[in-house]
């Protein structure tokens, strides 16, 4: 993909040398002349300097405001209407990594299909999972005191802590995920949210509406909204907007790909959320999610 994007950047260096000698041999006017010049040089550049000047003009209003954070929500009604809706493996992360039965007891949420799943839990869910956390968070603090003894380095001492730790860590995830499919599995089904119980959070997530250049027809810029209401007064109580230039033609040389190369605001949309109404999700889960980095700190060792 490197070289493709190399030659398509000669050829273009070419093309504009051949195109500037013909117009200064045929032209007499230097004005025209440095025009044409300076046309070419900021050719390549003219997606940034587009871009860049719309950004200008939406960075001069607040793009984000948070007026309140929520420790416990209790219910929440999650509306995706960009993608839209949470499909089936969407709607399982959602009830996995958020429904504690604790902090957050109901959780309901849009589906792919136009129907709307609410999931319940309470603590004694997951009971089995919870006797085990002591013991797992207990190992995660002899490995971590033994890793900073070790200067932060991973040493074959540090492993005797780090292995047992991933044992334990392993069983209270499978354990974990055991106790959450029953959940899933049982799902309230409704066909609006006006059939929904009462919820104490809402979040909306839309497009904001077409203009010239946002969510048009032409694939110029995609713009969209995440608002948190408090449900039951019908306050929002935080928004973040973000703006996103679909990739222009040189994108599709580069390796990955990308929907989208220029961005304004928070490119991950659901870091609202996680900040706002699941914090205590991400505190929960600093258990669940060193495993990854653990499995491969492990083999580089072993290396």
């Amino acid at each position: 993909m490197g070289i493709a994007l190399l030659i398509v950047c000669l050829g273009y260096l070419i093309l504009a040398a051949i195109i500037f000698f013909i117009t200064k041999k045929l032209v007499k006017s230097k004005i025209i002349v440095v025009l044409v010049a300076l046309v070419l040089i900021l050719y390549p550049f003219r997606r940034v300097i587009f871009y860049q000047t719309l950004f200008y003009f939406y960075d001069r209003t607040p793009l984000q405001e948070i007026h309140q954070t929520v420790e416990s929500p209790g219910s929440v009604y999650w509306e995706d209407n960009v993608w839209p809706g949470f499909d089936e493996y969407g709607r399982n992360w959602m009830v996995k990594n958020y429904l504690d039965g604790v902090h957050l007891k109901v959780l309901a949420l849009n589906g792919d299909d136009g129907k709307i799943y609410l999931y319940r839990a309470t603590a004694e869910d997951f009971v089995e999972s919870n006797k085990m956390r002591p013991a797992v968070q207990k190992a995660k603090e002899q490995y971590d005191q033994a890793f900073a003894d070790a200067g932060n380095r991973l040493t074959k001492e540090v492993v005797t802590y780090q292995l047992p730790y991933l044992d334990m860590l392993t069983k209270f995830q499978k354990q974990r995920k055991e106790e959450t499919v029953p959940i899933f599995k049982q799902p309230e089904i409704y066909s609006s949210r006006q059939g929904l119980p009462p919820m104490h959070f809402r979040v909306d997530f839309n497009l904001l509406p077409k203009t010239l250049v946002i969510n048009n027809d032409y694939d110029m810029l995609h713009a969209d909204r995440i608002s948190i209401f408090d449900a039951k007064s019908n306050q929002e109580i935080a928004y973040s907007q973000r703006y996103m230039a679909h990739a222009g033609y040189l994108s599709k040389f580069s390796g990955e790909q990308p929907a989208y190369d220029f961005k304004l605001g928070d490119i991950q949309v659901y870091e609202l959320d996680d900040k706002l109404l699941f914090e205590y999700a991400r505190v929960r889960d600093k258990l669940e999610v060193t495993k990854n980095k653990l499995d491969r700190d492990f083999y580089q060792l072993l290396q």
